[in-house]
């Protein structure tokens, strides 16, 4: 959750487990507004590993990247020259990885400092590059096996509404000499169901989710700000047979009401132990 200042809130509506982090600071925009934190991600679950998780966030409206660790005090900024403009981020096999606007995927690696402070530095290395004339979006998520998977995505707009028309996903493999990936493009998912938005992105098993479609992508608002009116563009891709479906009709009288967000609740022992 954000405040209008910036301070964020970890919340955890299963546990009601509550964590206070420091405010994000913006002090560059000449046109400065408060809604300017696009996307937060978590790499680990913190009831979990309360002392080993980070939190990623691409933020401002120059879509810029920072970070911070559990028990940190403050965030870390990254300030490329030239600016870098994030559209996501998201974990693989335990590795950030972060796509830009004009679909480049780049490696984030975050490196303890060599002095008393321990703190820490951002540093980005690229690792494909996919240039698209006809998406608008492009998105990182990770399979159930564990691969690096890049998600395309074209979106029309008319009249104010958002509509998505097509997709592809490719999987990124054979990290080179030169760490670049190439890319795979796939026309199943290997009987995983994917969900797309613009909260994190995720993959599971339909094995372990019985009821989730095998080779299909669920997806919701294309759209990384709250728009007050907008119907939302949400249904299902299959991804074989490249048609639309519906999964969810949206209330009328939560039309006004934030983009929905997708989530998998993690159930740990402790929530048994009473």
């Amino acid at each position: 959750m954000c405040e209008e200042t910036l301070d964020l809130t970890l919340f955890n509506p299963f546990s009601g487990t509550v964590i206070g982090l420091p405010p994000i600071i913006i002090d560059d925009e000449p046109d400065y507004t408060p809604n300017r934190i696009f996307k937060a991600i978590l790499t680990k679950d913190p009831s979990l590993y309360p002392n080993d998780y980070m939190v990623v966030a691409i933020y401002s409206s120059y879509l810029r990247l920072c970070l911070m660790r559990a028990n940190d005090t403050s965030w870390t900024y990254y300030f490329p020259e030239p600016n870098i403009p994030f559209s996501d981020v998201n974990v693989c096999s335990d590795t950030i990885y972060a796509s830009e606007v004009h679909m480049m995927v780049w490696k984030v690696e975050v490196k303890i400092r060599n002095d008393e402070s321990s703190s820490i530095s951002i540093s980005l290395r690229r690792v494909h590059t996919k240039s698209m004339n006809d998406l608008n979006r492009s998105y990182i998520t990770e399979s159930s096996k564990g691969e690096l998977l890049l998600v395309l995505r074209s979106i029309s707009e008319e009249d104010s509404q958002l509509e998505t028309t097509k997709f592809r996903v490719y999987k990124l493999i054979d990290e080179c000499e030169n760490g670049m990936r190439r890319a795979v493009k796939l026309k199943s998912l290997d009987g995983d169901a994917m969900f797309i938005g613009d909260s994190q992105s995720i993959c599971v098993s339909t094995k372990d989710f019985l009821k989730c479609l095998p080779n299909c992508i669920y997806f919701i608002n294309g759209c990384n700000y709250y728009v007050p009116n907008l119907v939302q563009d949400s249904g299902i891709f299959y991804l074989e047979d490249k048609d639309f479906g519906d999964h969810y009709i949206r209330d009328p009288a939560h039309e006004n009401l934030p983009p929905p967000i997708w989530i998998i609740p993690t159930i740990c022992s402790k929530d048994f132990s009473d």
